[in-house]
C-alpha cells in the first residue's frame, strides 16, 4: 500500500517499495502489475511490458483468457 501512495508524489520511492515487495514475493501478480503500471507512468515501456506480461502469465485476466497471450502484441 505504501508504494501506491508514493506513486503520485515520489515514484522513485514507490519503485523501492515495489522492489522490496517483489524480493519477498517475486511471483505476486498484483505487485508485478503495480510495477508495470508505474514504469508506464515513467515512460519506461520496455520495463513496463516485462512486469505486465509476467503478471498476466501468472494470473491471466478474463480478457487475456478470452483473446490469448498475444494481447500485448496486437497492433
Amino acid at each position: 500500500k505504501l508504494g501506491e501512495i508514493w506513486e503520485k508524489t515520489r515514484p522513485a520511492k514507490a519503485l523501492e517499495h515495489y522492489r522490496a515487495a517483489l524480493a519477498q514475493t517475486p511471483n505476486d501478480p498484483r505487485v508485478l502489475r503495480l510495477m508495470g503500471h508505474l514504469h508506464m507512468k515513467l515512460n519506461q515501456q520496455a520495463e513496463a511490458m516485462k512486469y505486465l506480461e509476467l503478471s498476466i502469465r501468472i494470473q491471466p485476466t478474463p480478457e487475456v483468457r478470452k483473446k490469448g497471450t498475444n494481447l500485448f502484441h496486437e497492433v
